[in-house]
C-alpha cells in the first residue's frame, strides 16, 4: 500500500514551524549536562473520529453536495462490516460483515481515496464488529462482532499499517458483542456504547454461561440455563491499553445498531437512534445524545431524523458536522441523510443519492475530503458491493506546482511515526511490521506546496541525547488552553499530560525515558488543533548508548582535574626556574 500526500483541498494549509538551524543547548551544571531545545513541527492529521478542537461553525467550499458512486472493484458485497479512516496512512480500513451465502469474512480491505485493494486475513471471522481510529495512541481499535460460531466476541485488535495484532488489555473487559456503536470522544479516549450479546447476570442470580451454536438458540442438553441474548446499554472507554466501564445515565435504554461519531465542527461524541431488541423487530429509537468524554447527555432537537437502527454516522467537517445516512426501521432501508449542527438535525441536501440502505459502514476520508459509506443491504436484504462518496460539488482546485529551490534550503517535514507492534498471535500469521509513514503536503508561507516523502533514515539533524536526558519540546498550532499529551516512540510511551497556551503554543521540559534504547526514536506531541481537527506533531532524536552520549563528557571530569593540578604545578616551576636564572645574570662572567 502506497501511502498518498494530503490533498490540496479541502485540508486547511498546514504551516509547520521553521526550525532552527542550529540547536539551542543550553549547558547547566559543573560538567555540562545539556537540555535539547526541540522544536517540533508536523503534519495535521484528522480521522474518521476526528480528535476533539474548538466548538466552531465550519463551512464547506460550496453550498451543495453530491454522491458519487466509486470504483465497483473491491470488496465482494458485505452487510455490517467494520470501517474506519487510519489517520496514520491516511487510508480507509474495511473488515468483516456478512456475505450474500451467509458465511462470515474476515477480510481486510484498504481503500486509498480512489481504489480498494486487498490487506489479506486478520483476525477470525466476524459481522457487527467495531472499529475507531484512536489517533491519541495512533492506533485503529477492531472490538468484537459476531463470530462464525455464533459467540459473541470481546477481543481487541489493533491495525498497524500492513496487519492486524491482537491486543491484550488489563482488567476488566467489555463484555462480547456486536453492532455496538464506537467512536473517539472529546477526551482523546474512545467510548464504546450498547450492542446485541449475552447481558452479565444480575448480581445474587446463578445464571450459567454456555456457547451458544446461534445467537437465540436453545440451552444445550444438560444445560440448567442460558444466558438471554439482549441489547446492551453499558459504556466503556478505551485509553490505549485499557477498557474502563463508564456509567450509563438511566434514559439511554439499551440497544443495538445505534450510530455514533465524533463531530469535530461541535467538539462532541453524537449517538442516535438503534434497535431496542436484539432482532430489530421493535420500533427503531430516535433519540440523539452526546458524550462529552465522561456523561452522556440527552438532546431534544427541534428536528429529528426517523428512527432507525444500523445508520452510519459520520464526523464530516466539510458538511459541518455529522452526516446521518441510511439504516432502517424494521428491517427497512431508509435512504435519506441528516446533518447534526450540534443543536438539531437538519436534511442534507445532496445530488445523486445512493438508494435506500441498511448496515453500510461509514468514515470520513480528510485526504481526499470525502465521506465514504461501503455495503451494505438495499431492499430484499441481499449485501451490495458499492462505494458512495460524498463531497462538495464545488470543481476541486488545480493541482499546485511542485515547489523548487533556488539556492534557499528545503523545508523539512518530520512525520508522524507509528507505532511498531507486538506480533500477532493467530496462528499462521506474520509478525506485524511497523506502521507505514505517510508522506506530507504542506504549504509554505510563499504559498508554494512541498511533498515530503517519508524518510528512510534519520535526518542528519536529528539530536543525539542519551536515556534520562532532559529535552525542552516546542509546539503551536493547537487548541488554547488544551491538554497535550506527549508519547515517545517506537513503542509508545506516555511521558505526560500538558496544556497548550493561551495562543495554542506548547512548551515542556520531559525526560528520554531511562530505559530507551539505542536508535531512533520520537517524540510526539498530540492534542486538538483549532479547527476542530487532530494535530500531531513529532520531531526525532537519536537515543545512543550512555558510554557514546557523553563524547568529550567521559573523559571530561579527568580532563578537568589533570587540569587542576597540572596548571598550577607548571607555574610554580616556571616561577622557580625565572628566580634561578636572575641571580646568574646579576654576576657576569
Amino acid at each position: 500500500m502506497t501511502p498518498r500526500p494530503l490533498s490540496p483541498e479541502p485540508s486547511p494549509a498546514i504551516r509547520p514551524l521553521a526550525t532552527p538551524a542550529g540547536s539551542d543547548k543550553r549547558r547547566c551544571g559543573l560538567l555540562g549536562r545539556s537540555v535539547r531545545l526541540l522544536v517540533l513541527a508536523g503534519a495535521l492529521w484528522s480521522t474518521t473520529a476526528i480528535y476533539p478542537g474548538a466548538a466552531s461553525t465550519a463551512t464547506a467550499a460550496s453550498p451543495s453536495f453530491t454522491w458519487t458512486t466509486g470504483t465497483t472493484a473491491g470488496p465482494p458485497p458485505l452487510r455490517n462490516p467494520a470501517m474506519a479512516y487510519d489517520g496514520d496512512t491516511q487510508d480507509v480500513v474495511l473488515f468483516g460483515g456478512t456475505l450474500p451465502n451467509g458465511t462470515l469474512s474476515n477480510q481486510t480491505w484498504v481503500f486509498n481515496g480512489t481504489s480498494w485493494s486487498a490487506a489479506g486475513g486478520g483476525p477470525a471471522a466476524r459481522s457487527g464488529a467495531s472499529m475507531a481510529f484512536d489517533a491519541v495512541h495512533h492506533q485503529l481499535i477492531l472490538f468484537g462482532g459476531l463470530g462464525a460460531n455464533g459467540n459473541y466476541l470481546g477481543d481487541t485488535w489493533a491495525w498497524n499499517g500492513a496487519s492486524w495484532y491482537l491486543d491484550t488489555p488489563s482488567g476488566a473487559l467489555p463484555p462480547g458483542r456486536q453492532g455496538a456503536a464506537l467512536t473517539a470522544d472529546p477526551a482523546g479516549n474512545l467510548v464504546l456504547f450498547g450492542g446485541t450479546g449475552i447481558a452479565p447476570p444480575a448480581a445474587g442470580t446463578n445464571q450459567t454461561t454456555t456457547t451458544l451454536g446461534s445467537p437465540g438458540s436453545s440451552p444445550a442438553a444438560g444445560a440448567t440455563s442460558v444466558p438471554a441474548v439482549s441489547t446492551l446499554d453499558d459504556t466503556w472507554t478505551w485509553d490505549g491499553a485499557t477498557w474502563t466501564q463508564a456509567t450509563t445515565p438511566p434514559g439511554l435504554t439499551a440497544r443495538t445498531g445505534a450510530a455514533a461519531a465524533f463531530d469535530p465542527v461541535h467538539d462532541v461524541t453524537v449517538l442516535f437512534g438503534g434497535a431496542p431488541t436484539p432482532d430489530g423487530t421493535g420500533t427503531a429509537l430516535a433519540d440523539t445524545w452526546t458524550w462529552n468524554g465522561t456523561t452522556w447527555m440527552q438532546v431534544t432537537p427541534a428536528t429529528n431524523p426517523p428512527g432507525r437502527e444500523g445508520a452510519a454516522l459520520v464526523g464530516d467537517p466539510v458538511v459541518g458536522g455529522a452526516v446521518l445516512f441510511g439504516g432502517s426501521d424494521q428491517g427497512i432501508p431508509i435512504g435519506d441523510s441528516w446533518t447534526w449542527t450540534g443543536t438539531t438535525w437538519t436534511p442534507l441536501s445532496a445530488t445523486g443519492a445512493p438508494p435506500a440502505t441498511a448496515a453500510a459502514a461509514g468514515a470520513y476520508d480528510p485526504a481526499g475530503g470525502k465521506l465514504i459509506v461501503y455495503g451494505g443491504y438495499a431492499a430484499g436484504g441481499a449485501p451490495v458491493a458499492s462505494t458512495y462518496m460524498l463531497g462538495a460539488a464545488a470543481s476541486p482546485l488545480p493541482p499546485a506546482p511542485v515547489a523548487t529551490t533556488t539556492g534557499s534550503p528545503l523545508v523539512t517535514v518530520p512525520t508522524v511515526i507509528g507505532r511498531t507492534n507486538p506480533t500477532p498471535t493467530t496462528a499462521g500469521s506474520q509478525p506485524a511490521s511497523t506502521r507505514p509513514l505517510p508522506t506530507t503536503t504542506v504549504t509554505t508561507s510563499a504559498g508554494a506546496r512541498i511533498t515530503a516523502p517519508p524518510p528512510s533514515t534519520p535526518p542528519a539533524a536529528v539530536e543525539k541525547v542519551r536515556p534520562g536526558a532532559s529535552v525542552v519540546l516546542l509546539g503551536a498550532g493547537f487548541r488554547p488552553d488544551a491538554p497535550i499529551r506527549v508519547t515517545f516512540h517506537s513503542v509508545p510511551q506516555t511521558i505526560g499530560t500538558y496544556t497548550s497556551s493561551s495562543t495554542g503554543t506548547f512548551s515542556a521540559t520531559v525526560t528520554v525515558p531511562v530505559g530507551a534504547a539505542a536508535g531512533s526514536h520520537h517524540f510526539v506531541m498530540s492534542g486538538p488543533g483549532p479547527s476542530g481537527t487532530y494535530k500531531t506533531l513529532s520531531t526525532a532524536v537519536l537515543v545512543v548508548a550512555s558510554v557514546a552520549v557523553h563524547e568529550h563528557g567521559g573523559l571530561q571530569t579527568p580532563i578537568m582535574v589533570g587540569i587542576a593540578i597540572c596548571l598550577p604545578l607548571g607555574t610554580w616551576m616556571l616561577l622557580g626556574l625565572i628566580v634561578r636564572r636572575r641571580p646568574r645574570s646579576a654576576h657576569p662572567a
